[in-house]
């Protein structure tokens, strides 16, 4: 009976040892988790209580899972804050104190918070503030808050801005716009009551300045610098202004615009001009963001008549058509130009074509030269290149008989056939036969660069009866080539940018008229009517009303 008692006591022993052995290596392998760090969960560094009042101060404690969140609390003053073992502070009298939370999982972490027992803050309202709802990039303002009540223990506040990159502030409250957008503007209490008091705004970027220009130019509307910052252009014409705005993030770049002289020249509101009548106008653009930059465009505006001058089509209407197209020839006599120039060659069969070069490869596409073929086969081939060519498709390198069948149904319209080449006297009576069989050769005037030509023409003895017109082409202008023409008894046409108001005055002096060719724009149109004073302009414009 006693050994079956000291086995069963053995047995009961020994789950003992084994029992609390196995406890003691359990709790010898659990691992303690540190607390890393604390900080206060709703303020920042102060608070401010009213006398009497009670407040739980809660911390936040990383990480979540700390074996020991105990914490230690102290006050630097218990006579004006206590706080309790659980972190309850109490306003004992008015003062200040410093509350103080340590870990107690011999980390040792601790924070402060500065506890003033008096008058908290209970409201904030902007007093100084721009009230217009818009600040401007790079300029400075001074915001401040009035806290109420006026004997709050804390009027500190913080300003903040809710995106510096379009207005910063700094801690004094001045606050500058950086970029365009919208922003609001913060002031903060930091008694620990989170009073805030709040502004928002547009910010802008100001025009700092304004040029303005002819947006493009063309034959009729040309800027020139030699009168001033302008444009020339002529009665009738529109042309739009462009404006160039800096800094280009402006937040407004809207131009008011304004003429001097409206019965001369007026802008509408975006900035485009008609011409109405001769003279002067200002055209200005004027910033209407309140900058009042502007920029003036000084508009010279003119018109012609037949009556000035006497107006060539060159090559025909060739701005709107192919050059020496019968479209071109067509458009132009009806258009009333009081002359129409073409280009004349010889084919190898006596016929006559009209072309501006020998060889088609610019005007056709074709490598194949009108001298060395025939007539029928010449005037076969189709125009490819020139003004208006996607809408004159089916046009063809035209005969002179052509166009004198044409021209004869206009009689008001002079024809200037320039022969290209040197011709011989052959070729002479037979273009002379030609345009007599159309009965023209009182309504032609033949041009060349060849006075060889025009000589033969002079010479001629069959056709002598009809007083012809000539004008001797040339790329110069001199005493030398006044002498020439006055023999020939021919005109002068001279290419415009040779052109010399003495020399054509003692053109005129000696009874030799004196024509531009090819003008190519209307500032250059009314500088050799009113300037210089030629009798004649060959245009592929239509400068005249």
């Amino acid at each position: 009976m006693k050994t079956r008692f000291f086995k069963r006591l053995m047995i009961f022993i020994l789950g003992g040892v084994v029992f609390y052995g196995s406890t003691i290596h359990a709790n010898a392998t659990t691992v303690k988790k540190p607390i890393k760090s604390i900080s206060w969960s709703e303020y920042d560094k102060n608070i401010t209580i009213n006398k009497g009042e009670k407040k739980k101060l809660l911390v936040t404690i990383s990480p979540k899972k700390a074996s020991n969140k105990t914490l230690k609390w102290t006050s630097s003053k218990k006579k004006i804050v206590s706080v309790s073992k659980k972190g309850v502070i109490k306003g004992k009298k008015k003062g200040k104190a410093v509350i103080t939370a340590t870990t107690t999982d011999g980390t040792n972490k601790k924070i402060k918070l500065n506890v003033t027992v008096g008058v908290k803050v209970e409201s904030l309202d902007f007093d100084k503030a721009p009230d217009s709802g818009v600040l401007y990039v790079g300029k400075s303002y001074s915001f401040h808050a009035a806290v109420t009540p006026s004997n709050a223990s804390n009027k500190k506040l913080v300003w903040t801005s809710s995106d510096p990159e379009v207005a910063s502030v700094d801690a004094s409250g001045n606050v500058t716009g950086t970029g365009n957008g919208i922003v609001t503007i913060y002031a903060e209490s930091t008694d620990g009551t989170d009073m805030d008091a709040s502004q928002t705004y547009e910010v802008r970027t100001l025009v700092s300045s304004v040029s303005i220009a002819l947006a493009k130019k063309n034959a009729y509307t040309v800027p020139i610098n030699s009168m001033g910052t302008g444009v020339y252009t002529l009665a009738g014409r529109t042309f739009q202004i462009s404006s160039t705005i800096k800094p280009e993030n402006a937040t407004n770049k809207n131009l008011a615009w304004t003429s001097s002289n409206p019965l001369v020249a007026n802008v509408d509101d975006t900035g485009m001009v008609h011409a109405n009548g001769c003279g002067i106008a200002v055209i200005t653009g004027t910033s209407t963001d309140g900058t009042n930059k502007s920029d003036d465009l000084v508009v010279y505006v003119n018109s012609y008549t037949k009556k000035d001058c006497c107006f060539t089509a060159h090559r025909g209407y060739s701005e709107k058509a192919p050059a020496n197209s019968m479209t071109a020839f067509k458009m132009a006599m009806e258009e009333g130009f009081d002359n129409i120039e073409l280009d004349v060659w010889a084919t190898s069969d006596g016929g006559f074509v009209v072309s501006h070069d020998n060889n088609l490869i610019k005007t056709c596409g074709v490598d194949v030269d009108i001298t060395n073929t025939t007539l029928s086969t010449a005037t076969s081939y189709t125009i490819t290149s020139g003004n208006g060519i996607d809408v004159y498709t089916a046009e063809h390198i035209p005969s002179l008989d052509q166009v004198l069948s044409l021209a004869s149904n206009y009689p008001n319209v002079t024809l200037w056939v320039e022969l290209k080449p040197a011709f011989t006297d052959e070729q002479i009576n037979d273009l002379l036969g030609l345009c007599d069989r159309y009965l023209m050769l009182d309504n032609i005037k033949f041009i060349s660069f060849k006075s060889s030509n025009l000589s033969k023409i002079r010479a001629n003895k069959k056709y002598s009866k009809y007083d012809y017109t000539l004008e001797y082409l040339t790329h110069d202008l001199n005493y030398s080539i006044i002498e020439t023409c006055v023999k020939l008894n021919a005109e002068i046409g001279a290419e415009y940018d040779v052109l010399n108001k003495d020399y054509i005055q003692a053109a005129h002096e000696v009874g030799v008229k004196v024509n531009a060719w090819t003008i190519p724009n209307a500032f250059m149109a009314g500088y050799a009517i009113d300037t210089l004073k030629c009798d004649g302009l060959t245009t592929d414009y239509k400068f005249f009303q």
